[in-house]
């Protein structure tokens, strides 16, 4: 899934793949890391809607080593109604998903 990230790191948003997307945040695979701690901004379309999310976030891990390289990002202050929404495309998806 593309997201678009936003830093004072970076000259101009950078587009990012999501690996990963949870309620609480994303894996994104991306080869210029920023240390744990660092605040962001991420932007990205709700899978299965065309909802865009657009919101603080924070780095929490950042594998490095044989591990994919990425930063796992932690969403900071997401508004509740796009936190429903999230949550409820995930949990269609899970439903749909084969066991």
């Amino acid at each position: 899934m593309p997201a678009a990230v936003f830093s004072n790191h970076f000259y101009c948003p950078i587009e990012v793949a999501c690996a990963e997307l949870s309620a609480t945040g994303m894996f994104i695979a991306v080869d210029l890391l920023l240390d744990p701690g660092e605040r962001l901004t991420v932007s990205f379309t709700v899978p299965g809607t065309r909802h865009r999310i657009t919101t603080d976030a924070r780095v929490v891990h950042c594998p490095r080593g044989n591990q994919r390289a990425g930063m796992g990002l932690c969403f900071d202050r997401l508004p509740s109604l796009d936190a429903s929404i999230l949550t409820s495309a995930l949990d269609r998806r899970r439903a749909s998903s084969p066991s």
